[in-house]
């Protein structure tokens, strides 16, 4: 079982978005609008998704020997996914059934190895989009940079680099079952 002491929001999707760079993906994220301050005081980071349901479109490069299509990418918490498939589901005419459509969530657990460390992972549900199904949860392992850095301290928002043995083409089809 994951722990939900992932980061959220922001936070992961800088990692996600670090993560694809790395994988060798040209990525869009959704616009930023700055915050938006509640009655309470507080402020909140607000994004306009990109076709209203997505905060990334990546694009694979063409040379890469794994070269899929557009992925399509819905970042969220494990209690938010619920919500974020119907939202993706009620644009489902629209989508092309060459790209991929997910859901991402990033999730730790403690390293059995070494119980003081965490083992991190991207949890990944694609969409059929021929079905109009969710497919089985994959896990897809990363790893955080190594040493210190400001933004670390932060949450872990650096950015994220595939695990050993991850393809450098991209998570296409990597992974287990969660």
């Amino acid at each position: 079982m994951a722990s939900k002491r992932g980061v959220s929001g922001n936070a992961a999707e800088l990692l996600l978005q670090k993560w694809l760079e790395s994988c060798g993906y040209l990525v869009h994220r959704a616009a930023r609008a700055g915050f938006v301050r509640l009655s309470n005081g507080v402020c909140l980071s607000k994004s306009y998704d990109v076709f209203g349901c997505l905060d990334f479109l990546a694009l694979p490069r063409v040379d890469a020997p794994d070269a899929g299509g557009v992925w399509a990418i819905q970042v969220t918490t494990q209690k938010g996914r619920s919500p974020r498939r119907k939202k993706i589901l009620e644009h489902l005419a629209y989508w092309p059934s060459a790209w991929r459509i997910s859901i991402v969530s990033q999730e730790t657990i403690p390293n059995p190895a070494n119980l003081a460390k965490r083992l991190y992972f991207w949890r990944v549900e694609d969409l059929d989009t021929d079905m109009g199904m969710w497919g089985k949860p994959t896990a897809i392992p990363f790893t955080l940079p190594k040493g210190p850095t400001r933004a670390r301290t932060r949450k872990n928002a650096t950015g994220a680099v595939p695990a050993s043995g991850q393809s450098a083409t991209g998570p296409l089809g990597v992974g287990e079952q969660a």
